[in-house]
C-alpha cells in the first residue's frame, strides 16, 4: 500500500502489486475496452481507497466490506473513482483467505460487466500474498499526518 493524496485533498491508500501501482496495471489493460468505446481516459481513473477503509482496524481489505465500499457477489472495491465517491467507479476484487495466503480473483469494473460493454481482466494474474506480510502492510503507518482520517465529512 502505498499513501498519497487525493484529488480532493486527502489521503487514500493504493494498492501496489510486485512494486507497481494497482491504478498502473489497470490503465494498461482497460485501455484497449475504453479506447474501443471512445472514451481513453476512464482507462485505469481510479484513486485509492480513503485510509480509515484501508487500514486496520478496519477489515475491509481482508475481504469484510466497508459500508460504501462493498462490491458486487462478495466483492470488494480496492479502487475508486478519481472523484472520490464510494461506487462511482470502484475497482472490485473477491478476497479469500487462509492462515497462510490472502488471494485476490475475480476482478471486475462493475460499470463494464453488461454484453455490450464487457471489460475483462483475463490478463491480470490471481494475486497471492503471504497473510502475515499482507497484514502488515494495513497498519497505519506511523509517519500519518494529522488529519489522515478521510474526506471531510467522514471522519
Amino acid at each position: 500500500m502505498a499513501v498519497q493524496p487525493a484529488r480532493a485533498g486527502y489521503l487514500v491508500s493504493v494498492p501496489h502489486v510486485n512494486g507497481q501501482s494497482l491504478v498502473t496495471i489497470l490503465r494498461e489493460i482497460e485501455l484497449p475496452f475504453a479506447s474501443d468505446e471512445g472514451s481513453p481516459s476512464i482507462a485505469g481513473a481510479y484513486q485509492g481507497i480513503p485510509l480509515e477503509v484501508a487500514f486496520l482496524p478496519s477489515r475491509h481489505f481482508l475481504g469484510e466490506s466497508a459500508l460504501g465500499y462493498d462490491g458486487m457477489a462478495g466483492r470488494i472495491a480496492v479502487l475508486q473513482c478519481e472523484c472520490g465517491l464510494p461506487g462511482c467507479w470502484p475497482f472490485e476484487v473477491r478476497v479469500r483467505l487462509t492462515s497462510e495466503k490472502v488471494t485476490w480473483t475475480d476482478y471486475i469494473q462493475p460499470h463494464r460487466i453488461d454484453k455490450s460493454k464487457r471489460w475483462t481482466y483475463q490478463a491480470l494474474p490471481r494475486f497471492e500474498f503471504v497473510r502475515r506480510d499482507y497484514e502488515a502492510r494495513l497498519v497505519p503507518p506511523d509517519d500519518s499526518p494529522e488529519g489522515w482520517r478521510g474526506p471531510p465529512g467522514k471522519k
